[in-house]
């Protein structure tokens, strides 16, 4: 897995460990997951693809989707699947399509990771405070009064990487819209739910065992965990002083929905891919789709455009999540 990742001009102005950070989590998944994939990603510092950060946020991620049908998809993450999490959830999708009347989306990221998209423009764009109290270096433990950067820029890559629950919600002209990670929703053992503000939890084995509780808190991301199994760089709300780990739970749910972790026949300290910084280059070609498409290539800047609409060809969007504090 790859990185290319681009620097906004307004990462000039942020301290010189946030571009270092950035560039840590980056090499955290390229080492952890072995796709033969390159992510093509923005980061921005006090705004996210050229638009302002959310009152509040402390990250936010503007992801490139890419439509699919449940038979794809499902054919895709069964040709992929390569541990045992990815072959038990697999083997829990049904044959047909559990919410009878689906849109399927992936972001452009995730798609490529499947091998059901080969563009190479931008995969999406991450943006973070200039005015939050942020801890660049929790090797000596974390500020009382800070919160945990390295964990922040984790939870917004993930979004790009396509973790997100969509929920049955609406994607431009589409209701009833879902992801892969939907699939992995449930309410109990056997019983998938597709409601963002009832109860439910991530499992890859039919709802058997609970790995991790999601968000219903509708301030947050209902792709998001709750808060009830302790402090997680995937949580909805950041904890001052506390260090936000990227769990081993953090991973399955990534591997769960088309990424490949190493470790599978391989190392993970060792294997994996690179990453590539454009060292604080300013986004040059945003006028050409509009503010945060900088590098998007002909055909995601027409569909952007709503050209095709309609036809079954990909209809890329973008969807926008935040991480607060608490």
């Amino acid at each position: 897995m790859n990185f290319n990742i681009t620097f906004d001009a307004s990462v000039n102005s942020a301290p010189a460990a946030f571009t270092t950070t950035v560039l840590s989590v980056a090499s955290l998944y390229a080492s952890t997951f072995t796709d033969n994939v390159t992510v093509n990603l923005s980061v921005g510092y006090g705004e996210v693809g050229g638009s302002a950060m959310p009152n509040g946020a402390l990250g936010a991620s503007q992801t490139y989707l890419t439509s699919t049908s449940y038979k794809s998809l499902v054919g895709a993450l069964k040709a992929d699947a390569s541990s045992s999490a990815d072959q038990s959830a697999v083997a829990s999708l049904p044959g047909n399509d559990p919410t009878g009347n689906g849109h399927y989306w992936l972001s452009t990221a995730e798609a490529k990771a499947l091998n059901l998209y080969a563009g190479t423009g931008l995969d999406g764009s991450v943006g973070f405070s200039s005015t939050a109290a942020f801890d660049y270096n929790t090797s000596d433990g974390m500020s009382a009064n800070s919160y945990d950067f390295f964990g922040t820029v984790a939870h917004e890559f993930s979004e790009v990487m396509g973790r997100m629950l969509l929920a049955g919600g609406r994607i431009s002209v589409f209701p009833h819209s879902y992801t892969a990670l939907d699939l992995f929703h449930y309410a109990a053992a056997g019983v998938r739910t597709f409601s963002g503000t009832k109860a439910g939890y991530f499992s890859v084995d039919g709802g058997q065992h609970n790995l991790e509780n999601f968000n219903t808190n509708s301030t947050g991301d209902y792709g998001d965990w709750s808060s009830a199994k302790g402090v997680d760089a995937f949580n909805a709300f950041a904890t001052l002083g506390k260090i936000a780990p990227v769990s081993s739970v953090d991973l399955t749910a990534l591997d769960a929905i088309g990424w490949n972790l190493a470790g599978v026949g391989t190392n993970a300290a060792t294997s994996g891919g690179t990453v590539t910084s454009v060292q604080l280059a300013a986004n040059t070609a945003e006028s050409a789709g509009g503010p945060g498409h900088s590098g998007l290539d002909a055909e995601t800047i027409r569909a952007l455009l709503g050209v095709g609409q309609g036809l079954f060809n990909p209809h890329l969007t973008s969807d926008l999540d935040y991480y607060y504090g608490a």
